[in-house]
């Protein structure tokens, strides 16, 4: 089952908090090369001067709204058939006689995605098997890409950060593969314009893309989210690297250019057994009978094809299973 977001405004839940400069701009995914979902709403929002007249033309439509005593302002077109017509949406505001405009040039009208998540998504094409075939046949210009490319923060921001890329194969490398791949069939099978929305980020917790009023006020996640709150508010990052530079006994040492055969007589497990020692002891945990402890490199293992990897991570690992869904960017459901 796919899960639905209204277009566009589901992806920063916070971009129409205030600006402190007064000025006409707009949420940083709507830009140049940009796809519209087809057949429901679109949003455009950004910030103007308070109280300022603003003004959206696309497609021969032309919708006016006013900005808000923060600057704050969004206009909704109507909904409109997919469309691979490149054209401009011209956004305008006028404000104490003062006109101030905006244009994004070559927007479409398609299926727009939303793919977000941790390192699966993040993975770009320019990682995957056969990646020079895939460059070379990458030639899909109704195909759009927007990286969301804002660092950390502690605090809701007011703007995103992020850019759109027409699919050519010079560009495709830096894809979202997940996206990319899963885009590519919905082009092929519907053949309209796509616009794919990557706003992942590798090795982030899940703790991370709930807001933390969720998590102090749900009973089921406080108590978490309350010691990881003490241990934030305890980081000294003076005393940071003299933490990561003290030995570990329980992470492997140097192994000072010893080869493979100095590697497995220096690599030592928790309980004091060489590599060697580990993997010749059979488990005996009642789940694990048969199997090692944990699966060292092997210098001497045959490279795996992308048929047994696959098929290796789906029989060892219970997780590969559990991938967060790509979203998708309007207010129904539709199958495929």
């Amino acid at each position: 089952m796919k899960t639905t977001l209204t277009l566009l405004s589901a992806l920063f839940l916070t971009s129409l908090l205030p600006l402190s400069a007064a000025e006409l701009k707009l949420a940083s995914v709507l830009a140049d090369h940009m796809v519209l979902q087809r057949d429901k709403p679109v949003a455009v929002w950004g910030w103007a001067d308070a109280d300022a007249e603003v003004t959206v033309e696309f497609a021969a439509q032309k919708k006016t709204s006013k900005a808000n005593a923060h600057g704050k302002w969004l206009v909704k077109l109507d909904p409109m058939p997919a469309s691979d017509q490149p054209r401009d949406l011209l956004i305008s505001s006028n404000h104490q006689s003062q006109i101030i405009s905006h244009k994004c040039t070559d927007v479409l009208v398609g299926e727009v995605w939303l793919g977000s998540g941790q390192s699966n998504m993040a993975m770009t094409v320019a990682g995957c098997y056969h990646f020079d075939a895939e460059k070379a046949a990458a030639k899909f210009p109704l195909i759009r890409h927007y990286r969301e490319s804002s660092g950390p923060a502690e605090l809701p921001q007011a703007e995103g950060k992020g850019a759109w890329q027409t699919c050519t194969p010079d560009t495709v490398g830096g894809f979202s593969a997940a996206l990319y791949f899963f885009g590519r069939e919905i082009h092929k099978e519907v053949g309209v314009p796509v616009g794919l929305i990557n706003t992942s980020v590798g090795g982030t917790p899940i703790e991370s893309w709930v807001a933390a009023e969720v998590q102090s006020s749900d009973p089921e996640t406080k108590a978490n989210y309350d010691t990881r709150l003490g241990a934030h508010r305890k980081f000294d990052p003076a005393q940071a690297p003299a933490l990561h530079q003290k030995p570990n006994p329980n992470r492997p040492r140097a192994f000072g250019g010893k080869g493979a055969e100095g590697m497995k007589k220096e690599i030592t497990s928790n309980n004091g057994e060489t590599l060697d020692e580990t993997i010749n002891r059979p488990s005996h945990h009642p789940k694990a009978e048969g199997k090692t402890p944990f699966r060292p490199l092997n210098p001497h293992q045959p490279t795996p094809t992308a048929d047994s990897w696959a098929g290796g991570l789906e029989k060892e690992n219970p997780f590969s299973a559990i991938t967060r869904p790509l979203r998708r960017s309007s207010g129904a459901n539709r199958r495929y």
